[in-house]
Parts: structure tokens; C-alpha cells; sequence
């Protein structure tokens, strides 16, 4: 079902991502989204890392789609792109989470596709909003708000590789030159590099 993912650790994810179960009830039995749920959901969302916040939202997703499949299309390959994402990274985040820390290599990989896979959903929700087309549904209104944090976390997901690699290239510096640029940096800073 989720790529050799099994409902033991599906149920282990939901009970520590938090955010599933939420998206879950309200999705099940259709409940008003009142405006501090949405702040809450949004709250619990941006103060996880980027592949949590993959795997929460990717998660999140067969909620939204089970009851809509035949309706819309759309919603059968949003889900799924879900169920892939869930069996890429479920495995990987369970073991890590029991066993950390991640090394700084494990980690540059992991983080070299979870900006591309944010998009791929966050695109795909936009989608399914702008196929049911009806921004007062509840449905509606827990994608878009998904999209909104999936997107928050591509950004942040691509800055935090684009700084592993300027680390990494950094570190590859001989400590010279290091040096020399510190040094060229504080004679500006010190003399200033502007004509007024």
C-alpha cells in the first residue's frame, strides 16, 4: 500500500506527526474549520523540520482524497504521490527518530529531494482545490492550507541544502585562503568599500 510501509508504523507516524490525526477527524466527519483550528494546524506544521513536514502533509492526504476519487481525478494521483512520499521517507524518519542523529551526509541526501517533493504536492493540492472549485469547503480549505505549509517548507528545505553545500564547499577551502578572505573582509569592513 505505501511501498513496503506497514499500518504499524503508518499508526507510529500519525500519533507522532500529530498533525494526520487532526486533518483526519475533521476530514472524517466533516467538521467547520474554525479559524484558531486553522492557526493551530498551521502552528503544529511550521514547527517541525522540512521532512517532517513532508511526511505529515503526505499523510494527511488519503483523508482528503478517499471520499472524492471517482469525483475528481486529480485526487487519485495527489493521493497517489502521498502514498510514494510516505513510502520514500516513512521508513527512514521512523529509524532515526527512535535512533539519532542523522549523519551530516544522510542528511544532505534526504534534504536533496524533499523541496521537490513539497512542490510536487503543494502543486498538486492547488490542483485539487481548483478542480472542486468551492473555497468554502472543508476539503478546500485543509489543501489549501496544506499547500500554504508545504511551499513555507520547500523555501526552507532548499535554504537549509543550499547551506549544507556552501558548509560543504567551504570546508574544502584550504584554511589559507579561508584565512585571507576573513582578513580581506575585515580590511573592508574597516576601510569601507563605498565611494561617498
Amino acid at each position: 500500500m505505501f511501498n513496503n510501509v506497514t499500518k504499524d508504523q503508518i499508526d507510529l507516524l500519525h500519533r507522532e506527526l500529530i498533525v494526520p490525526i487532526a486533518v483526519a477527524d475533521i476530514a472524517t466527519y466533516d467538521l467547520n474549520i474554525e479559524p484558531d483550528m486553522q492557526y493551530g494546524l498551521h502552528m503544529a506544521l511550521s514547527e517541525i523540520d522540512p521532512d517532517s513536514a513532508l511526511l505529515a502533509i503526505a499523510l494527511c492526504v488519503p483523508f482528503l482524497t478517499n471520499k472524492i476519487l471517482d469525483e475528481y481525478p486529480i485526487a487519485s494521483v495527489l493521493k497517489h504521490e502521498a502514498q510514494n512520499i510516505i513510502g520514500d521517507y516513512g521508513p527512514d524518519w521512523i529509524h532515526f527518530h527512535h535512533n539519532p542523529p542523522m549523519s551530516e551526509e544522510g542528511l544532505q541526501e534526504l534534504m536533496r529531494t524533499v523541496p521537490e517533493d513539497l512542490e510536487a504536492l503543494a502543486d498538486l493540492l492547488d490542483a485539487l482545490c481548483a478542480d472542486i472549485d468551492d473555497t468554502e469547503s472543508t476539503l478546500v480549505i485543509l489543501a489549501n492550507l496544506l499547500s500554504i505549509q508545504a511551499r513555507a517548507h520547500m523555501e526552507i528545505a532548499s535554504f537549509i541544502l543550499e547551506e549544507m553545500k556552501r558548509t560543504q564547499i567551504i570546508g574544502q577551502i584550504p584554511r589559507d585562503d579561508v584565512s585571507y578572505d576573513t582578513q580581506q573582509i575585515q580590511k573592508n569592513a574597516a576601510t569601507g568599500d563605498n565611494i561617498i
